[in-house]
């Protein structure tokens, strides 16, 4: 937010300054996602370079979170099929780091048939070490072609049975059949991932915004009012018809799509429900246009649960906060931004939801500008707040362009588990799968086709509420840099090893990789005491 724009984004958001001004501040997230992409991208492709391989066209897959996984997915065009030739690195990578715009059984559900119009290829569920690799064969990928449906309005799998509303869209019944109980919330008014268009109501009023915010600038007192206006009137409306209905069998699950009629947005509303094979999680996305309306407006997606004295839980940078109770008091309870899930938990069970794309939350009701001065939640419900044009700062006035929203829920018994949550919102974080074809030359040091380059704590003690956060190379020197984090409240002994990269000497560093204590190191692992809450740099001398 804090980089210039035009200070007439709103008055005149088609104007000169407006637009040029916009693309300078936008081109900041685009280039950092071709850089990263790109690093990305090169970073595989030299590892495969040290990998065993049988034929070119094998695939490694990459694990990039420190425990064991199963991991699937859809394998890009590019990566498959390199261009040019697979050894010439120039060329071969060169359209690499490209995903598919589209996501293949939505853009299905799409068609009057309902039915794929190309090919494409996945990996199996192939398990892969923590911070390691495997090669999965050409010949053992699988066919992705949606070439059958049924439109079934109850679907389900080992774990729950959901129930669709064919006629305005949603999930009406999430049903746990391991714990036996019902998850949806049927008097909260919305489905699950119902969608909600919001604008301010009156459309006549010269300056809009003013009717939810206006601060008095030419006030003498020195601790000004906010300026909030919580009794402005909001129109929200949902979709008024579904215009499809389908349910495919994928290779690795259930995928319920529904192409609906919404207000608010440009062409229809897709939304996707995910019943994997492998695991107990329910994922839902949604994919819609914003159009170019000034008039303020937000979108949200609705997830209502049955959770009686639930509290709410947010991640902040690896930390679990408890809403309303973590918080210091005249801070904002309206809204909240969130680092990777959110809980909605009481003492006996809850919901886990993992959210890394779409960090903007409220909770039990629609808060916005409502200026509480305290936190209650009256309803178990969860307000992805996915997109807004609420702010009066130099912002443009609309957000045209896509959207896609993504939801993994994880219903769980017992209490909130703070190791659990950071998990599943690292997982659902890391679900593309990495992978790099094997047709590059081959270097001198060579690993065989499946191991772990390093043993993390994650991997060796996973009840320890210890995370990694960062594997990097160091700044001076040939060594690595591991990055923990002691999430919990006491401290707390991680434990590391060697993988194919085997540690010979450990430093523990500060935060600029300056060492201040050397760790002992016994055939080739190590122990080391962390604070809680905090941060702690290791720099390793490994050798392969």
């Amino acid at each position: 937010e804090h980089t210039w724009g035009a200070d007439l984004s709103l008055r005149a958001p088609e104007s000169e300054d407006t637009i040029s001004q916009w693309y300078h501040k936008a081109h900041f997230a685009y280039e950092a996602r071709s850089l990263s992409l790109m690093l990305q991208r090169d970073a595989l492709a030299d590892l495969a370079r040290h990998v065993q391989r049988g034929a070119v066209s094998d695939l490694l897959v990459f694990n990039p979170l420190p425990w064991k996984r199963t991991i699937f997915g859809e394998a890009a065009y590019h990566v498959i099929n390199p261009r040019g030739t697979p050894d010439d690195a120039t060329s071969g990578r060169h359209s690499q780091d490209r995903v598919w715009s589209t996501d293949l059984y939505a853009e299905s559900a799409l068609a009057e048939d309902g039915l794929g119009k190309e090919d494409r290829l996945g990996i199996p569920p192939v398990e892969v070490p923590g911070y390691g690799f495997a090669v999965v064969k050409h010949k053992d990928l699988i066919a992705l072609k949606p070439e059958h449906f049924s439109e079934d309005v109850e679907v389900e799998n080992k774990r729950f049975r959901l129930l669709f509303d064919p006629d305005f869209g949603g999930v009406v019944s999430f049903y746990d059949k391991q714990l036996e109980r019902e998850w949806f919330d049927a008097q909260a008014g919305y489905p699950l991932n119902g969608f909600v268009h919001e604008e301010v109501a009156d459309k006549d009023y010269p300056w809009p915004r003013w009717l939810m915010f206006r601060m008095d600038w030419t006030t003498a007192e020195v601790e000004r009012n906010r300026g909030w206006k919580p009794g402005w009137r909001a129109n929200r409306r949902q979709p008024t018809r579904v215009l499809a209905h389908r349910v495919y069998a994928t290779p690795y699950g259930k995928r319920i799509v529904q192409v609906l009629e919404a207000p608010g947005i440009v062409g229809p509303l897709v939304q996707s429900v995910f019943l994997p094979d492998h695991d107990d999680y329910v994922e839902f996305e949604s994919w819609w246009i914003m159009g170019q309306t000034t008039h303020p407006e937000g979108t949200y997606v609705m997830f209502p649960f049955d959770v009686p004295g639930a509290r709410a839980r947010i991640d902040l940078g690896g930390q679990s906060m408890i809403a309303g109770e973590d918080q210091i008091p005249g801070v904002c309870y309206d809204y909240f931004t969130v680092q990777q899930w959110v809980d909605l938990s009481n003492e006996n069970e809850g919901v886990t939801i993992a959210l890394p794309d779409n960090p903007m939350v409220q909770f039990g009701d629609f808060h916005f500008g409502h200026n509480q001065q305290e936190f209650n939640l009256d309803r178990a419900m969860l307000l992805g707040w996915v997109t807004n044009t609420y702010w009066e700062t130099n912002f443009r006035t609309h957000q045209p362009g896509g959207v896609h929203a993504r939801y993994r829920v994880y219903p769980h018994a017992g209490g909130f588990n703070p190791t659990d949550a950071q998990r599943r919102g690292q997982e659902a974080a890391a679900s593309q799968p990495l992978l790099q074809h094997m047709g590059e030359p081959t270097a001198e040091l060579v690993y065989p086709e499946t191991g772990a380059l390093l043993q993390l704590p994650e991997a060796l003690d996973p009840g320890q509420p210890i995370f990694t956060l960062h594997v990097k190379p160091a700044r001076a020197g040939a060594g690595i840099v591991v990055r923990l984090y002691n999430a919990g409240t006491q401290p707390a002994e991680a434990r590391l090893a060697s993988g194919l990269l085997k540690i010979e000497s450990a430093q523990l560093c500060d935060l600029t990789e300056a060492p201040s204590e050397a760790l002992g190191v016994n055939d080739g692992s190590l122990v080391v005491t962390l604070p809680p809450g905090q941060v702690s740099t290791l720099l390793l001398t490994v050798k392969s």
